[in-house]
């Protein structure tokens, strides 16, 4: 039976979600349709983009991501707490990033013109601006904006009108580190089982690729560096490693990690939002914001301050007077892209993956070589020690990468984390109990 929205994603229970979405028909409207011989392949990077784009505006983190023909795969922790922590300026800010949002909020926002407003219009602005704090990190806002986005470059191109998407989209909370291990992997070998990538770093359009190209720049960087000094005198700076390349560092505020970007993107002026505006108000177009290069392996490994933690807000267009019209193409377009978040082996960072990078791509790398279609089922002789640790049985994993979603449903974690979950929603039981006991009880 469908469950209402607010009972799959309950951040009391758990901040971890695997989201998922199908093109309409499941077809092959982001690649290659060998049926109809049209190649949307650009597509993929459309989606890919905007995932990183939106996270760095809503409170919500990307953990992993993997951009398929049909459909794509999201992993994300929602930061209730960051959003909470802004304040009214800050959240309209954001906000009018993505949205035109109404005549009081855009007057609002331009000094000048708040000074004339009246103590009811102020009023009602803070009350759009909680509205807009909560949406800031609702995982379907985040969908809806992803959703709508994308389908209306693909409408536009194509010169049609209708659904892009098949429908709602799916989610699945992760209960515990060993869902979340179990699901990032899975996502990030979905390219490898499908049979179209040999290898994560062959995998175009996911996470584990991104992860891997930055790895391997920041090494490229420390071998340059390193041949740069070699002649240098004694008391020369010392040899750079992998977490010290020079980068723009984001400076660290009361409510967490700040991007010199997102400093960038200005407050509306004056010369935007005219004295007497009209009945219908263009929108306040905010400043376009410069893409700067990535963190070459900060994004992987936490050096805590190191981590360009950018975030935002967005949400679709709900009613009018709240929201506005979503922002042209144009202006999505220019934001920025978050970094993915990074790992913690010490567990001690809460903003933080609670694994170790390099065990990760061990992980990834050995179930990779298994879970190839021409090599499924095998079992691989080296195990990743993480596997052990968290009691998650290689073998079940690997014969459950075409049917992990299914098994699993609503919610992954362990037989004690599911058997909690359901308790706190009042249901006998929750649906995949078994596969829970065969994968995830190894001890």
């Amino acid at each position: 039976m469908t469950r209402p929205r607010c009972s799959l994603i309950s951040l009391p229970d758990t901040p971890w979600y695997h989201l998922v979405n199908r093109c309409v028909r499941r077809a092959f409207l982001c690649g290659h349709d060998t049926f109809t011989g049209q190649d949307y392949e650009h597509r993929r990077a459309w989606v890919e983009s905007r995932i990183r784009e939106l996270a760095s505006v809503f409170a919500i983190d990307v953990a992993a991501y993997a951009v398929m023909s049909n459909h794509y795969h999201v992993v994300v922790r929602v930061d209730a707490d960051c959003a909470a922590g802004w304040s009214a300026d800050e959240v309209l800010r954001r906000w009018s990033q993505l949205f035109t949002g109404p005549v009081l909020v855009q007057h609002y926002l331009v000094p000048t013109l708040r000074a004339q407003m009246g103590d009811a219009e102020i009023d009602k602005v803070l009350e759009f601006v909680e509205t807009y704090r909560a949406r800031l990190f609702d995982v379907s806002w985040y969908m809806r904006v992803l959703n709508e986005s994308i389908a209306r470059q693909a409408n536009a191109e194509d010169g049609v009108t209708g659904r892009f998407w098949e429908g709602r989209f799916k989610s699945q909370a992760l209960l515990d580190e060993q869902a979340l291990l179990a699901v990032m992997a899975y996502v990030d070998l979905n390219p490898i089982r499908a049979g179209i990538a040999e290898s994560p770093e062959d995998s175009a359009h996911t996470s584990i690729a991104v992860r891997l190209t930055e790895m391997q720049a920041a090494a490229a960087h420390v071998v340059m560096a390193a041949v740069a000094v070699a002649g240098a005198p004694p008391d020369a700076s010392p040899v750079p490693t992998a977490h010290d390349v020079p980068l723009d560092l984001p400076r660290r505020d009361g409510r967490g990690f700040v991007d010199a970007r997102a400093q960038a993107v200005r407050l509306p002026t004056e010369a935007t939002v005219p004295a007497t505006v009209p009945a219908t108000v263009p929108s306040a177009v905010p400043s376009a914001v410069p893409s700067a290069g990535f963190d070459v392996g900060l994004s992987n490994s936490v050096g805590a301050v190191q981590w360009d933690h950018m975030r935002g807000d967005c949400a679709a267009s709900g009613a009018p007077i709240l929201s506005g019209g979503l922002q042209p193409e144009r202006v999505l377009a220019s934001l920025p892209e978050a970094r993915l978040m990074p790992f913690d082996p010490t567990g001690q960072f809460a903003r933080a993956i609670p694994f170790g990078l390099e065990e990760y791509f061990d992980l990834v790398d050995t179930m990779g070589r298994v879970a190839h279609p021409k090599k499924r089922g095998a079992v691989p002789h080296h195990l990743p020690p993480i596997l052990q640790r968290l009691g998650i049985d290689a073998r079940a994993f690997i014969e459950s990468v075409d049917t992990f979603f299914g098994s699993f449903a609503q919610a992954v974690g362990t037989p004690a984390s599911l058997a909690k979950l359901a308790c706190t929603r009042q249901q006998r039981a929750m649906r995949g109990m078994a596969s829970a006991r065969k994968m995830l009880c190894a001890h």
